[in-house]
């Protein structure tokens, strides 16, 4: 059984922020259009790790890497599948392709913003 706050309530988080597992991600241009044509700008971008620890998570606002979802960070694939692709490093750094790293360190296991997206 999950641990993580966010999977242990990802179906809720889901109906309006744009969630995915892992340390290296990849958004799809699609969805996040998606997202921002039902709630604007005001959403989440959460990304969590091992399902095993409760805080192993980022509960970013959408308006904090707004700027990192632009036409030319899309990823060049030969697929029609456009997505932005970036991780998250150790140093609670985020990037997305070759953009300035983003310190997100007060994003991590911030309960505070993990309860808002959660509407409490």
């Amino acid at each position: 059984m999950a641990n993580n706050l966010v999977e242990v309530n990802i179906v809720k988080l889901k109906q309006k922020h744009y969630v995915r597992k892992g340390y290296w991600f990849d958004f799809s241009k699609k969805k996040m259009e998606q997202i921002i044509g039902l709630m604007k700008d005001d959403f989440y971008i959460i990304i969590y790790g091992d399902s095993n620890t409760s805080d192993d998570y980022y509960v970013i606002p959408y308006k904090i890497v707004s700027n990192y979802f632009r036409e030319e960070a899309l990823a060049r694939e030969r697929r029609n599948n456009q997505r932005w692709i970036g991780s998250i490093h150790k140093d609670h750094m985020f990037t997305v392709k070759a953009e300035p790293r983003l310190d997100i360190s007060s994003y991590y296991g911030n309960r505070t913003f993990l309860d808002k997206a959660l509407g409490k």
